[in-house]
């Protein structure tokens, strides 16, 4: 099983697993990439002696994340699999963390996106978030800005994304669609001047 990992929710970045080993991973430390992510993809698959022809699925994270990153990222994904016979899985930025209470990623700005035990994820303000709860997150960032802010926070190392995909579902390629918690920061921009959408 030849799997190709596309996850553009906060960096661009694309991973090859060939019978559960990575064989290669690019990724690209400017968020602001996507327009070249095909290229970053092509590097991959290169690495890997590889043609996108030899995949039999693709993995995405459909977020949340990114709202440019995770539209590019299931875009491709489908694109692939439209002239192929290609299986799609699908997981979520909350899967890097085997824990499933209070789990917190970064929604840029002062959001944050939280799975909280028994209701579905959403998108906060930091200010609304309790003291009182200790929160756990993948990303040094928000552990910094809300540790600086007096919340209880624990920087927890992800999931290797093996183990990611082992509890990853299949899915359609009608069902990969980006798990959008907030709105973009345009539409926000908009509302902010009195604009309609």
């Amino acid at each position: 099983m030849k799997t190709l990992v596309l996850d553009c929710s906060f960096y661009p970045m694309a991973t090859i697993i060939c019978d559960e080993q990575i064989v290669a991973s690019k990724i690209s430390e400017n968020q602001r990439s996507c327009d070249n992510y095909m290229g970053l993809i092509d590097e991959c698959l290169t690495s890997a002696k590889l043609h996108i022809d030899d995949i039999n699925e693709i993995a995405v994270n459909l977020g949340p994340g990114s709202f440019t990153g995770l539209r590019v990222s299931v875009s491709i994904a489908k694109a692939f699999g439209f002239g192929n016979d290609i299986k799609f899985k699908a997981f979520t930025s909350f899967d890097y963390l085997d824990e499933k209470d209070f789990v917190l990623v970064d929604a840029f700005s002062n959001f944050v996106y939280i799975q909280e035990p028994g209701k579905k994820a959403d998108c906060v303000d930091v200010k609304d978030l309790s003291k009182s709860i200790n929160y756990k997150t993948t990303s040094k960032n928000l552990e910094d800005k809300l540790l600086n802010l007096g919340y209880n926070i624990e920087l927890r190392q992800p999931k290797d994304i093996v183990d990611v995909l082992k509890a990853a579902k299949e899915v359609t390629a009608k069902e990969l669609m980006p798990l959008y918690l907030r709105k973009s920061q345009a539409e926000i921009q908009r509302e902010s001047r009195g604009l309609k959408i």
